[in-house]
């Protein structure tokens, strides 16, 4: 089985965990694990899955990569670590800077796929984030594959097993129906975003803009997320402006406008803005009891 041992540099204040924090589905999301030693999951290349284990040495990151996609990802790895991104060009005041200096070293990592991680992000259209992660978990557990290695991952399924499916299926793994019908349209369709992206980033959102099922948080949680964007500003989500608000504020309750306001004189890092106060946990006071997840298999 290929596979491959390599280092990185890092800037003295890099944080692994934080800048691959958005990576794992909820703690048991079976494509990623972390511990004190480091983490791991795995990606679904072009040229077949592997599985990466990263540990920080200092001003160092040891990456094991190992599966028949390992070459493929040698000339990616630097931009997954977020290597190209340069937090030391932020430098806000006021509350910002205290945010900031609280929480050092995440940079914004680029993905070199992004298959698994649309599907991801569509499985937290219009549902609590409870809903989202065992909706992920389930599908990966049904209908994944076990990673390469010795690390007990598994990877998600490809677009060639969700073509294979009906949308019930989906549906019985809890997910949405209108979710599941759009799921299974972007494995049919991933060729062609794949091409898409090949020819850039504008390109690819472009694309996928003409998706039915597919608006502007979808497309700016992908342009922060997948492609590091220090700019993309999420909008139409439930409790983001709310936490905005509350820490620039003390207002419990606000709009997007009020959000793209507040973050307007930060304009070219506002989505390591909103990523600063997601990391840190800042949501605002809750009104009222906190929803149930719903058994949509129910319905």
């Amino acid at each position: 089985m290929d596979s491959c041992r390599s280092s990185f540099s890092v800037p003295a204040l890099y944080d692994l965990k934080r800048t691959m924090s958005d990576i794992p589905v909820g703690p048991r999301d079976p494509t990623s694990k972390s511990s004190s030693e480091g983490v791991a999951f795995s990606l679904l290349t072009p040229d077949g899955a592997a599985s990466l284990t990263f540990c920080q040495q200092c001003t160092s990151v040891d990456v094991y990569t190992e599966g028949p996609g390992t070459s493929w990802l040698q000339t990616h790895i630097f931009h997954l670590l977020g290597l190209h991104d340069d937090p030391s060009q932020f430098q806000p005041t006021g509350p910002v800077r205290r945010l900031a200096q609280n929480n050092t070293g995440t940079h914004l990592s680029r993905k070199p796929v992004l298959f698994h991680r649309l599907i991801q992000i569509v499985l937290h259209q219009l549902v609590t984030w409870e809903e989202a992660t065992l909706a992920w978990q389930t599908m990966v557990h049904r209908y994944g594959e076990p990673a390469p290695g010795d690390f007990g991952l598994l990877v998600g399924p490809t677009p060639e097993t969700l073509r294979t499916l009906a949308y019930f299926d989906l549906v019985d793994c809890g997910v949405l129906p209108r979710q599941a019908r759009l799921i299974l349209n972007l494995a049919q369709e991933h060729r062609r975003i794949d091409l898409a992206w090949q020819k850039g980033d504008e390109r690819l959102l472009a694309f996928l803009s003409q998706i039915p099922g597919i608006g502007d948080w979808t497309l700016q949680s992908l342009r922060g997320s997948v492609l590091g964007h220090a700019d993309a500003v999420i909008t139409g989500d439930y409790g983001l402006p709310h936490a905005v608000c509350w820490f620039f504020r003390r207002q419990e309750r606000g709009s997007d406008e009020e959000m793209i306001e507040l973050l307007e004189p930060y304009r070219g890092h506002r989505y390591r803005i909103q990523q600063l106060i997601m990391q840190a946990g800042i949501t605002a006071p809750r009104r009222g009891p906190k929803m149930p997840v719903r058994n949509w298999r129910a319905h």
